[in-house]
């Protein structure tokens, strides 16, 4: 982007990505954040704009909105090039599609959810461990159950709610 003439040069692959016509081409700054989710854009032009102001890199995560209507999640990376005087004069970076792993993401955190929720369910008390053995997650019957926070748990802290007796051979 020419800071001056706020003109957003646009190579192929941006293009592309952002569902139009994948050939170069300059646009105007506000062409591109009217393509930005309207939910995310005064983020992403907050980012764009502070890191005008300070000279310094930008790297927002945001939804673009595709002009078929399709939705899809892009990082933004980059930051901005100054004149000899000090004056900020161009913003270059890279837009990467994170839509894949931002659908990952969202399976991943609605399963640990669901796994959460149904061992939270179970009238007993649950707890579990990593393959090293290091506890990873405590039920809150349990926590109720021994009277030790659930923190204080986590690692190797469950083995200290047994009786010595039992700790070498648990």
């Amino acid at each position: 982007v020419d800071l001056h003439t706020m003109l957003d040069a646009r190579d192929a692959s941006m293009n592309r990505l952002l569902g139009l016509e994948p050939v170069e081409s300059t646009q105007p700054v506000e062409d591109f954040f009217a393509r930005v989710h309207e939910e995310d854009r005064a983020r992403a032009l907050e980012a764009f704009e502070a890191a005008i102001a300070s000279g310094g890199r930008y790297e927002v995560e945001f939804r673009i909105c595709r002009p078929n209507g399709e939705v899809r999640w892009v990082r933004d990376v980059g930051r901005i090039r100054r004149d000899p005087d000090g004056t900020p004069r161009h913003a270059t970076g890279a837009m990467t599609d994170i839509t894949e792993l931002e659908r990952a993401q969202r399976i991943i955190a609605e399963s640990a959810s669901f796994y959460e929720q149904t061992l939270e369910s179970i009238p007993g008390m649950t707890f579990t461990n990593d393959a090293s053995g290091a506890c990873d997650y405590v039920s809150p019957q349990w926590v109720e159950f021994t009277g030790v926070s659930a923190v204080e748990q986590l690692g190797d802290g469950w083995s200290w709610v047994l009786h010595p007796d039992d700790r070498e051979r648990t």
